[in-house]
């Protein structure tokens, strides 16, 4: 047996060393090897106990480590009235800006932290923990050491001491910005919520399968019918439409069918983009659905009833108002018929009468009879022109034509009235104007006769000069200025605005002296504002006035224009007479017929009594010896035309109605047929269509020859010369009828027809 190990070296292991020597020496090995165990024993329980000392205190290190860790203030407090506190992590410090010492010597407590009406909660929760032996779990506010407000959140439960006393174990932890957060969201959402029920529409959001998430009220004021249950979070868009067909209430397309309906309800919800509307109940609604990108729908429904409502009375505003434009233009229609028609008699009658022997006083009492006619239907003309306008009927053309023959044509029949006053009437048309251009030339000639015949009305000596020119307008493409300049008596500058006024003229005085409604410059300015222009004027009294206005008017060739140019009404034959002062001959060879007023290879040139033509734009004569179809129910136009007719030399047949024309014309062959438009039995245009539908029935080889249709009407209404060319007439004259217009329509369309 070996013996037992000494101590360490020192005073023990000296004692050890000596006893061991004595037990061998008398000879008590048994007490040796006893002592060797014990020795033993007490080393491994030296050891264990250091063990166990390093691990507690390994475990004391690591439960401060957890406890000071620990994102909250882990605590023991007594259960008792004040809570006092045992123990507290640092942590209280950041939360509470107390000091664990001061929790723990008792100057903070847990009642100091918890404001007064949340304490008596806190308390008797606590209670009823340890009464129930059960955690518990709170959220309060608090108050800082600062006086600043934050808010916790504890855990905890009830355990018993060493002493076997009930103390609460937990941890707070500092709940201020989630707290806020979840204020913030739900002050968010009670806003969204007030703003969505504030909606006038209905709104509703569904989840990807199509189950209701929420509703506002004004959806389910809209869906009443439904039932309360139908509008639950979790219901499906089919439940919700199926509940509404099944309600009974009216619907749009009930008809069909449950299945059809759902269906066709269905399909118009999932087009996205869209919008689908319904009716229910008394109600028009409109769907409108956009998809989220998560895959959610929301879905407006707005109550569309007013917008339909308002929609209905604007449709029977419109169609009234459309009515009342019809029964205007019919109106229109027959007072221009109704007032040309025995004007036509009275100016026809009286030009018949003056080509006959005649004495003088015979003579004078009928031209001024004429004289008298013709002024008034300037005056009807004037007032239906401005109805016209006034109606919204009256529109602009854009046509291409030569320019200069039409001024000259607007000119010619107001120069024997300027050469009577010994007034000037020139043409001054700058080099660079284009010599045809594109417009409307009915309503240009219609301005340039209308102010020419204003300025020599107004003009006793000196000169009316009509210019054309580049405009420097730069709004306008292509721009031409139309000037109508003279030397008459001028506009005071505090009358100029007025006198562009309807029935308005200057000054009173004038309408005594010269006569006049005052319509011209009316109708001129919303002329020239329908064509995209405006009227201007500057003026000087006693010096003279200059009336002028700028139009688009692009050039086109000269060959196209004159195959469109209309032919004017009447054109005289050509005749220069000499100027008033000294003039010279024009240099350009396209001026050889004209007089100019300079040498300077100016375009200026008088206008003569009867106008001034070249050869290219001379009238047209029409054969003699025509076999004449003339459709007209009115007597004494009947008569007037026949006289005109017979004196050209033609064969006259007379129809009273359409009727009638059509009947003849397929009984024999005429030149031409002159038709009128109003008509009793049949009218005009409804004969025009019978015959150009026969002539197209006929069997190509046996087909008879295109009979030419020229259209005589009362009526001067926009669309009329349109109605008649649609139908499948070939000409137009109005009503009261220029023997010469007559003349020159008929041979024109004679001419585009291929005959002689």
């Amino acid at each position: 047996m070996n013996a037992p190990e000494p101590p360490a070296p020192g005073p023990e292991a000296a004692d050890w060393q000596a006893l061991r020597d004595r037990l061998h020496q008398a000879g008590m090995h048994t007490e040796v090897q006893r002592l060797n165990a014990l020795a033993e024993q007490a080393r491994t329980l030296a050891a264990h106990k250091a063990q166990a000392e390093r691990a507690l205190a390994d475990t004391e290190s690591l439960f401060a480590s957890l406890v000071q860790n620990i994102p909250g203030a882990v605590y023991r407090v007594e259960a008792t009235e004040k809570l006092a506190t045992r123990l507290i992590s640092d942590a209280v410090y950041g939360m509470t800006g107390y000091a664990p010492s001061e929790f723990v010597n008792g100057e903070v407590s847990m009642k100091t932290l918890v404001p007064v009406r949340d304490w008596e909660r806190l308390r008797d929760m606590l209670n009823e923990s340890a009464k129930h032996w059960r955690p518990y779990r709170y959220e309060t506010q608090i108050v800082r050491a600062d006086g600043s407000r934050g808010w916790v959140v504890g855990l905890g439960q009830p355990v018993r001491d060493e002493a076997g006393r009930v103390v609460f174990d937990g941890v707070f932890l500092d709940n201020t910005e989630a707290k806020q957060a979840s204020d913030e969201l739900r002050r968010t959402r009670e806003m969204l919520d007030r703003a969505i029920n504030s909606m006038d529409a209905g709104f509703a959001l569904f989840d990807g399968l199509d189950r209701l998430e929420t509703c506002n009220l004004r959806f389910q004021e809209m869906y009443a019918a439904v039932g309360a249950d139908k509008l639950k979070p979790g219901t499906t868009l089919a439940d919700l439409f199926l509940a509404l067909y099944r309600s009974g209430v009216k619907i749009t397309g009930r008809s069909v069918g449950e299945d059809v309906w759902l269906q066709t309800v269905m399909n118009a919800w999932n087009a996205f983009g869209g919008a689908y509307e319904w009716r229910v109940g008394d109600r028009w609604i409109r769907l409108s659905n956009t998809r989220t990108t998560d895959g959610m729908t929301v879905a407006l429904h707005t109550d569309i009833t007013a917008i339909k409502t308002l929609n209905l009375e604007l449709t029977q505003a419109r169609e009234s108002a459309e009515s009342a434009s019809r029964a205007k233009s019919e109106f229109l229609a027959n007072m221009s018929h109704e007032l040309r028609t025995p004007l036509n008699g009275v100016i026809g009658m009286t030009g018949l009468v003056l080509g006959t022997p005649l004495s003088a006083e015979q003579r004078e009492h009928l031209q001024l009879a004429k004289d008298s006619a013709d002024s008034l239907l300037v005056v009807v003309n004037d007032i239906l022109d401005l109805s016209k306008m006034e109606a919204g009927k009256l529109q602009i053309e854009k046509l291409g034509f030569a320019l200069r023959p039409l001024l000259e044509s607007c000119c010619a029949p107001l120069a024997l009235r300027a050469r009577e006053k010994g007034v000037a009437l020139v043409i001054d048309i700058a080099p660079d104007v284009p010599m045809a251009i594109e417009s409307d030339p009915v309503r240009l000639r219609q301005l340039i006769t209308n102010l020419v015949g204003n300025a020599v009305k107004f003009t006793e000596t000196g000169s009316v000069t009509v210019r054309v020119e580049r405009s420097t307008d730069q709004t306008l493409p292509d721009a031409l200025q139309f000037s109508v300049i003279d030397t008459g008596i001028g506009i005071s500058q505090d009358k100029l605005a007025s006198v562009f006024e309807s029935f308005t003229q200057a000054d009173s005085s004038t309408t005594r002296r010269y006569g006049g409604t005052g319509l011209g410059l009316a109708i001129c300015t919303r002329l020239v504002k329908l064509m995209g222009g405006a009227l201007g004027v500057s003026s000087e009294v006693d010096v003279g006035s200059t009336f002028y206005f700028a139009l688009s008017a692009p050039a086109v060739p000269l060959t196209e224009a004159l195959q469109t140019s209309p032919a004017p009404e009447a054109q005289a034959e050509p005749q220069v007479k000499p100027a008033l002062g000294p003039v010279l001959r024009a240099a350009a060879p396209s001026q050889a017929d004209s007089i100019a007023i300079n040498s300077e290879a100016s375009s200026a040139y008088l206008v003569g009594v009867s106008g001034i033509l070249s050869a290219s734009q001379a009238k047209p004569h029409a054969s003699t010896g025509l076999q004449v179809l003339l459709v007209e129910d009115h007597p004494i136009n009947q008569k007037l035309a026949l006289v005109l007719l017979k004196r050209m030399g033609h064969q006259v047949s007379v129809a009273v109605n359409g009727r009638e024309a059509v009947e003849q014309t397929a009984a024999r062959r005429f030149d031409v047929v002159l038709m009128d438009m109003q008509m009793p039995v049949m009218n005009g245009l409804d004969a025009t269509i019978a015959i150009r539908e026969r002539e197209a029935a006929m069997p190509e080889g046996s087909r008879p020859e295109h009979v030419p249709i020229v259209a005589m009407t009362a009526n001067a209404m926009t669309g009329d010369r349109e109605r008649c060319l649609q139908v499948g007439m070939d000409g137009y004259v109005s009503k009261p009828i220029n023997p010469e217009a007559l003349t020159n329509e008929v041979a024109r369309v004679r001419a585009l027809l291929g005959r002689t």
